[in-house]
């Protein structure tokens, strides 16, 4: 993800990532994206975020945090949203 980022970074205008992940968590790869491209929106999808501190989400700045199961309905909503509010997308 984050070398598809750095080659593409202007092209991309939304992360959606699980927090679960092999070799690094979402948040984990949110920090490190956020000191490179800080306006990037991201969105961070789980179903298990007990036991992370809240603090750890609040400062990765996810636009958005949302619990699995998510329908694809749903998702498209809150995309919507992200892009239409992003400065990058106006």
């Amino acid at each position: 993800a984050l070398k598809l980022l750095e080659e593409s970074g202007n092209d991309i205008k939304l992360v959606i990532t699980d927090e679960m992940m092999p070799g690094m968590s979402g948040h984990e790869l949110s920090g490190k994206m956020k000191l490179k491209y800080p306006e990037m929106p991201i969105i961070l999808i789980s179903g298990y975020l007990s036991g992370i501190d809240d603090s750890v989400f609040e400062l990765q700045n996810f636009v958005k945090i949302l619990m699995k199961p998510v329908s694809i309905a749903e998702l498209d909503v809150v995309i919507r949203e992200v892009l239409r509010e992003s400065p990058e997308t106006l």
